[in-house]
């Protein structure tokens, strides 16, 4: 805590303290003896407003004895689950690019990191099978993916397929777009759904 020092009315900046003493008050029935510095007082300015007292010292509460502080741990972000993908195999360049962007949106968004070449390390390689079939008056888009481990090995396999209105001589000329991006919202999920189920949530 600082000290609190004694403030002196009228005090000028720059002046040696004696000459902030003004001259004896004139005290009723005293004698012409000079007066003690304890008789002294200084001229008070009536227009001066009056100084606030001091603060007070702001009192902390300290725990009751033998009280241990309750400290939160803070525990270190786990890194997210890294994948990659090799080239799938059975569907043309142009649904296999719209495949591609919806993975890479649908990963990023769940958290999952990709790897960008299978070569690198990561929790887990997807390799896709893709096939598109006539059914009736419909196109049938069959997928399979095999999840591979560090090690090569597969220890998971991913099944669906989305159907598709209409049909043409190139099954895959029916399938747009938006049949590639809800495969690969469909795949992602699967994929967290099997690493949760496995105790592998990242």
């Amino acid at each position: 805590m600082g000290l609190v020092l004694p403030v002196i009315a009228g005090c000028m900046a720059g002046q040696p303290f004696a000459a902030l003493r003004g001259p004896p008050a004139a005290i009723p029935n005293a004698t012409d003896a000079p007066a003690t510095d304890t008789e002294i007082a200084a001229p008070v300015d009536a227009a001066a407003p009056p100084m606030d007292p001091p603060a007070a010292p702001i009192a902390v509460a300290a725990p009751p004895a033998g009280t241990v502080p309750i400290v939160t741990p803070v525990r270190p972000a786990r890194p997210a689950a890294t994948i990659a993908f090799t080239p799938v195999i059975g569907a043309p360049p142009r649904v296999v690019q719209a495949l591609s962007q919806g993975l890479s949106q649908s990963a990023r968004a769940d958290g999952l990191t990709i790897i960008e070449s299978a070569d690198k390390p990561s929790d887990h390689i997807l390799k896709g099978y893709f096939s598109a079939f006539t059914d009736g008056d419909k196109t049938t888009v069959a997928f399979v993916w095999d999840v591979l481990g560090g090690d090569g090995k597969r220890v998971h396999r991913i099944r669906g397929q989305e159907i598709v209105q209409g049909t043409a001589p190139d099954p895959w000329a029916t399938v747009q777009t938006a049949t590639m991006e809800a495969i690969a919202t469909r795949t992602i999920d699967a994929y967290l759904s099997w690493r949760a189920a496995t105790g592998q949530s990242g």
